[in-house]
C-alpha cells in the first residue's frame, strides 16, 4: 500500500505531460501536414491490349512484349496545393517493401507532370522495364525485372507512390498485372 502511495505523485506528473504531447501532434502538426500532403485520388494502367484498370473492374490486366513493341500506359490523379514526388515502383508482393525504383520525378505546379499525368512504359522480352517519367530525377533507364519472375507469365505489382517534397507523408496505389 505504500509503496501505491508513493508512486501517485510520479503519475500525476507524467499523465499530464504524455497528454500535452499528443495533443501537438494531432492538432497543430495534421492540420500543418493536410494543407500540403499529396492526395492520390486515381491511378491507372492500359494494358498491352488496350484495356484499362480504370473501366474494367476486377479483371487481369495482361502486359506483353510482343504485342505494340511491349508499349503500356499508366495515369494519374493528384490532389496537391504544391510540388509532390512519384515514384514508380515494381514488385513481385503486393507491397512496397523490397520493391524495385523504376523511376522517381517531383510533379506539380508548372512542370510537366502536375496533377493529373501519364506515363508510357515499355516492357522488353529480355525482362527488363522502362519507364521515364516527365522531369525524373532518378532514372535507372531499363531496369532488370528478371529476379521478380518464378514463371511466365508471372503476377507482378506496379506501386505509384506519391509524397510531399520532404517526404513526411506519403500515399500509394498498386496495380496487379500479369507480365507475359
Amino acid at each position: 500500500m505504500r509503496m501505491m502511495l508513493l508512486n501517485l505523485p510520479l503519475l500525476a506528473v507524467v499523465l499530464p505531460l504524455s497528454a500535452c504531447h499528443e495533443h501537438y501532434y494531432t492538432s497543430e502538426y495534421s492540420e500543418r501536414l493536410s494543407q500540403h500532403a499529396p492526395v492520390l485520388n486515381a491511378f491507372h494502367v492500359v494494358d498491352s491490349y488496350g484495356n484499362t484498370s480504370e473501366y474494367l473492374s476486377g479483371g487481369p490486366l495482361f502486359i506483353s512484349p510482343f504485342e505494340d513493341s511491349g508499349f503500356f500506359e499508366l495515369y494519374w490523379d493528384v490532389g496537391a496545393g504544391t510540388n509532390y514526388r512519384v515514384d514508380l515502383r515494381i514488385n513481385d508482393v503486393p507491397s512496397l517493401e523490397y520493391s524495385t525504383l523504376v523511376s522517381s520525378a517531383v510533379c506539380g505546379g508548372q512542370r510537366q507532370c502536375g496533377q493529373d499525368s501519364y506515363q508510357f512504359c515499355q516492357y522488353s522480352a529480355d525482362l527488363s522495364l522502362e519507364c521515364d517519367l516527365p522531369e525524373s530525377v532518378a532514372t535507372s533507364g531499363r531496369v532488370d525485372i528478371a529476379p521478380l519472375f518464378y514463371d511466365i507469365p508471372e503476377v507482378l505489382y506496379l506501386i505509384l507512390e506519391v509524397c510531399d517534397t520532404q517526404s513526411f507523408y506519403c500515399e500509394h496505389q498498386m496495380r496487379e498485372l500479369i507480365f507475359e
